[in-house]
């Protein structure tokens, strides 16, 4: 990737976090960017096609986590790592992880890709087998509710105040609660 289409999407993810999508022009991204609303047209097609990319980008560090949960051998353990993926990522990359749950709940398109993407779809086979391996009665159901209070997680961590707190001390009562 070139530097110069690295700083437009740089610049669209930090506008697009802090204004929302849909209140971000191209020719915004442009002036901060320092290039030609063109260029942007040239590389990304539109504005969704910036996004897309944007997404692309920011969800390849979720996939490699999530990679990392298939090579634990102990269940609760992958229970206990899976807890923490919302602070690690939002960690690493707060500005995209503020917007991608913003537009799940804006934009009824990005939420159904959301649900289908594959990124979803194997955290939610990794929790299930956890499940399943420690003998829970309802594993998908279980699998499903994890996942709830993973995003629960995102939630409290995209608020920029008191979001930590929180977090801590939910992830500490859900450890106790699961035994992890």
């Amino acid at each position: 990737m070139t530097e110069r289409k690295e700083n437009i999407i740089n610049q669209a993810l930090k506008l697009f976090a802090e204004n929302g999508y849909i209140n971000t022009s191209t020719n915004k991204i442009a002036r901060a960017a320092g290039v030609s609303e063109g260029l942007i047209f040239r590389h990304f097609t539109n504005k969704q096609g910036l996004l897309d990319v944007i997404v692309e980008v920011g969800l390849k560090d979720a996939e490699s986590f999530v990679l990392q949960l298939t090579k634990i051998q102990d269940p609760r353990e992958v229970l206990s790592v899976s807890l923490e993926l919302p602070k690690y990522l939002i960690g690493r990359q707060r500005e995209f992880w503020q917007l991608y749950h913003s537009l799940k709940y804006q934009n009824p398109e990005f939420a159904r890709k959301y649900k289908e993407s594959d990124l979803i779809s194997k955290l939610t086979s990794v929790i299930d087998n956890a499940f399943r391996e420690l003998r829970y009665e309802h594993p998908g159901e279980e699998a499903a509710f994890f996942l709830l209070i993973i995003g629960g997680m995102f939630s409290l961590l995209t608020k920029e105040e008191t979001g930590n707190e929180e977090a801590a001390d939910m992830l500490r009562f859900i450890k106790s609660k699961y035994r992890l």
